[in-house]
């Protein structure tokens, strides 16, 4: 893994804070040798004004009032607005902040869009986005300023549906992120020149935490006063696990707790997790009545058209699992 002498990693999180969107701040916000140059909201799992209090609700919880937040989009490109309260409840966190009273002082009067395209031009060549939500911040940046995807290291994305080799089930079809904003996927699909890293739902069903484990060596952590991550960790996540077991008949995808965003940004913090990617020709259905936000994969070179994405297709477990422990205790990278 990375070693304290190495260059930090410049990281961009683009989100839209639910469950799996903490999991995968509080990586971050742990794991050395990243500098988090900012987080962006965009709405998604819950509403845009309920994911700027969340995320001011972790960086408060960590201390880290260095990280500046932008305020996104409140909705798709179509005006449209899909949220997920049944997975992450009302509140985006599990309904554990509804009704706290929460500073919003780290926000921004700079929309996401002008501070994406702000922050890739003054770290040209070395910003990595780790865009965890719908797309719809990133595509807005690319429209203000077409060198902007140009000017990143690379994005990685988690989103969209895909048939993974190893992986005996079909693909689900379609993928919540890129069903949000389909439009805004096509094109950040479609004109994007930099590095793009596609992490599928299905692959993040290959990665889930049982829930044997979490009962075990993730939850009695939190029994310790002064480990206030054990204690968001569990108190945030319990609504999801509950989701999640009460979708158990469906034993292909939900054996255990799924985080997909965590999985996105454990391959982010730390490229040696990736085992293996497909470097394929992807597209996503843009406008479809029945298959918006749908993306297909040519592994068949039906559309004779050069790969645009690597599509990870398996992780190191162990690797992910050490990394996911950053959210319930201070571990040795």
């Amino acid at each position: 893994m990375t070693s304290s002498s190495v260059t930090p990693l410049k990281l961009v999180i683009d989100c839209d804070p639910g469950i799996d969107d903490c999991h995968a701040l509080m990586m971050a916000l742990s794991y050395p040798n990243v500098q988090i140059l900012g987080i962006s909201i965009v709405a998604g799992n819950t509403s845009l004004v309920n994911g700027i209090r969340n995320v001011h609700y972790v960086l408060h919880l960590f201390n880290r009032k260095d990280i500046p937040v932008f305020r996104g989009a409140d909705r798709a490109l179509d005006g449209s607005q899909k949220y997920a309260p049944h997975v992450h409840g009302e509140d985006g966190f599990g309904n554990i902040i509804q009704d706290q009273n929460i500073e919003i002082d780290l926000l921004s009067n700079e929309p996401s869009a002008v501070a994406l395209v702000r922050l890739a031009r003054e770290n040209r060549g070395e910003i990595v986005i780790a865009a965890i939500g719908p797309l719809t911040n990133i595509y807005l940046a690319h429209r203000l300023d077409p060198e902007f995807n140009r000017n990143l290291k690379s994005i990685y994305m988690m989103g969209g549906n895909c048939t993974i080799p190893r992986f005996n089930t079909l693909s689900i079809g379609i993928e919540f992120n890129f069903a949000v904003d389909p439009l805004a996927a096509a094109r950040v699909l479609e004109e994007f020149q930099t590095i793009k890293r596609i992490i599928t739902f299905e692959l993040t069903c290959m990665a889930t935490i049982s829930f044997e484990k979490l009962d075990k060596e993730y939850f009695p952590l939190k029994q310790n006063p002064n480990n206030y991550k054990a204690r968001l960790f569990a108190d945030v996540s319990q609504f999801l696990i509950d989701f999640i077991k009460v979708s158990v008949d469906k034993y292909e995808l939900f054996t255990g707790l799924n985080s997909c965003d965590a999985v996105c940004m454990a391959c982010v913090l730390d490229e040696s997790v990736i085992q293996e990617t497909k470097r394929v020709y992807a597209c996503v259905e843009p406008f479809g009545s029945i298959a918006s936000g749908h993306m297909i994969s040519d592994w068949y070179e039906h559309f004779k058209r050069e790969p645009n994405v690597e599509i990870i297709s398996n992780i190191d477990m162990e690797k992910f699992e050490k990394l996911f422990r950053l959210c319930v205790e201070d571990f040795p990278i």
